[in-house]
């Protein structure tokens, strides 16, 4: 059996479509497979989702979570109690970092662990203990059977760490294409420009967006930004509602909030342009946007900033337009000309062939399979 070890379902969130695409590809190559959650989220969700080939386990299931620091000791039990019931023929993809150091008490056991961020993201700011957890998490990064980082830059970051090349895999970021096959434009009210995912100003460069939207504006008079999804942070939300007012956008601005995964694909096919204004942070550097494939496999013209591993798929002009972080100006031009140049369409499905090709969930989970068993 292959376990799939995660944290809580996420249904419709980035993460959670790209282990589903994971998962189903590796099941429809005739592997076992069990997605296992180690708490609920707040709703106490189970997929719904049948016939996939995938099972599913819930370590929470008729359970009550405990609150504070107690939860994660209690999920650190359920891991615990779990972990004793795996033969050491079976084989755990784990995504969770948070409790890594957890499988360290079982050698026998034969793990993987996905990475998709850049490990001390938050390790500065953070107090001693989580300092030591840190280093702990490094340790134990070493004695596992691999690792499946998002982008050479993550790959390169645990090499540094001592970890040798051949423990490495790259997992490139996927998308499920069977959620985007056939789908039409549809007509619909308004004409927009469209972003989707965690609306932050520090992750995804939103607040850098609505400026540049304000210039598009200008020049196209017909044409709304719709910024789909919901705010993580109470601050972002208040101060972009104030940077839309402050820049007359009422009108033109569309917060949707969050929209249900099923609904997602037609929402990003209708729209002109999917933008990504991603800052040149180090969550940019280390990351890869996941939201992207699903961008490009529209077929719509993207514009999205020269961050991290982008330019090793994309090139300017041909596959999407790409422009300079920060730059509100250049962001905004290249938006326009996405929405008005006679080659957007050509270079909208130039992109969705390179996410067929790089960012395909079933050819990925192959790379998963052959790293795994040979």
């Amino acid at each position: 059996m292959l376990y799939f070890i995660g944290d809580a379902y996420s249904p419709g969130t980035p993460g959670e479509n790209r282990f589903d695409g994971i998962c189903r590809g590796i099941a429809s190559q005739g592997i076992a497979i069990t997605r296992v959650f180690i708490r609920p989220n707040e709703e106490r969700m189970k997929t719904n989702d049948i016939n996939t080939g995938i099972q599913y386990k819930y370590l929470w299931e008729g359970k009550t979570l405990s609150s504070g620091k107690w939860r994660h000791i209690q999920q650190i039990r359920w891991l615990r109690a779990f972990l004793k019931t795996v033969t050491s023929e079976d084989k755990l993809v784990v995504t969770n970092s948070d409790y890594l150091f957890v499988y360290s008490w079982f050698p026998k056991l034969h793990v993987y662990h996905e990475k998709s961020e850049y490990p001390e993201l938050h390790i500065e700011s953070e107090p001693w203990l989580i300092r030591q957890i840190f280093k702990a998490y490094i340790a134990t990064c070493k004695k596992l059977d691999g690792l499946f980082p998002i982008s050479f830059a993550l790959k390169d970051y645990f090499m540094s760490k001592g970890i040798a090349e051949e423990k490495i895999q790259v997992i490139n970021m996927t998308v499920a294409p069977s959620r985007f096959v056939g789908l039409k434009k549809e007509n619909v009210t308004d004409k927009y420009i469209a972003y989707c995912g965690a609306v932050s100003n520090y992750k995804d460069g939103v607040d850098v967006l609505i400026k540049a939207f304000a210039i598009v504006a200008n020049h196209i008079p017909d044409i709304k930004l719709y910024i789909i999804g919901g705010f993580p942070f109470k601050k972002d939300k208040e101060e972009d509602y104030a940077l839309v007012d402050s820049l007359g956008l009422n009108e033109r601005v569309v917060f949707t909030g969050t929209i249900p995964r099923e609904l997602m694909p037609q929402m990003l096919k209708n729209a002109e342009v999917l933008v990504l204004a991603r800052p040149d942070n180090i969550q940019a550097k280390y990351g890869f946007p996941t939201k992207l494939g699903e961008y490009l496999l529209t077929g719509n013209p993207v514009v999205v900033t020269r961050v991290g591993d982008i330019p090793q798929f994309l090139k300017d002009g041909e596959s999407a337009y790409i422009a300079e972080p920060g730059n509100v100006e250049d962001i905004a031009h290249k938006m326009i000309d996405a929405v008005s140049s006679p080659a957007a369409k050509e270079i909208g499905q130039n992109g969705a062939d390179v996410a067929m090709r790089e960012f395909n969930s079933e050819t990925e989970s192959k790379k998963i399979i052959k790293f795994i068993y040979g």
